[in-house]
């Protein structure tokens, strides 16, 4: 949904936000951009902050693999470990989610895009009936799409 893709991850401790699965970088979610590795890995649904540890105020990544990898394999771990080198995450601050329009979020505007022709369940689409004040239906349409 339209929504969905407005959203961005800004990763700081990692505590919260899935190293292979969600999309924290700007290149894509990472079991997509690396899916040899993915199903290699032991970390499959391991948050960011425990993939590695910090020494001193450095952080190292440390990815664990079920095999021994092969020589194509290791060429894609070099890969990934580049791509690694140019994210770090920061101690003592919580991850975000931000909202990626520049004029900013509101639950106004939402609505209007479910409005404007956004494909949606039928009975998640009952929320956007003006029943209730745009927050309620907000919380109400967030809660029938689980």
């Amino acid at each position: 949904m339209e929504f969905l893709h407005q959203l961005r991850v800004e990763v700081r401790d990692g505590d919260r936000i899935k190293f292979w699965e969600d999309p924290w970088t700007q290149d894509g979610i990472l079991k997509n951009l690396f899916p040899v590795l993915y199903m290699l890995s032991n970390q499959q649904h391991t948050e960011i902050a425990k993939m590695g540890w910090f020494e001193g105020q450095v952080w190292k990544w440390v990815l664990v693999w079920r095999r021994e990898l092969s020589s194509d394999e290791l060429k894609q771990a070099d890969t990934l470990h580049a791509f690694l080198a140019q994210h770090h995450i920061l101690q003592n601050k919580k991850d975000l989610v931000k909202w990626n329009v520049e004029k900013g979020f509101t639950v106004k505007a939402l609505q209007q895009m479910v409005h404007k022709g956004s494909r949606c369940d039928n009975l998640v689409c009952r929320a956007w009936m003006n029943l209730a004040p745009p927050k309620m239906e907000f919380l109400m349409w967030l809660a029938l799409f689980g």
